[in-house]
């Protein structure tokens, strides 16, 4: 990415910010044009008992997953 897409892309990662809605960015690692494979992601919700805020699991391929809270 340049720094011209760099900062095109801060500035409307800070436009959503100020807006004060729940959001999630997701920033992609380095794209390579190859095969696949079985690897993909995988988002599900985690069913939380105490009523508190939803939370998602992110499993990448068939490894364990990692929690992460909503934003």
């Amino acid at each position: 990415m340049n720094s011209k897409a760099r900062e095109l892309a801060d500035r409307d990662e800070k436009a959503v910010i100020t807006t004060g809605v729940p959001y999630t960015i997701i920033r992609t690692g380095l794209l390579q044009s190859v095969p696949s494979g079985n690897q993909s992601f995988r988002f599900s919700k985690v069913n939380e008992p105490s009523g508190g805020p939803a939370n998602y699991r992110a499993n990448y391929g068939g490894g364990q997953g990692r929690q992460a809270q909503q934003q």
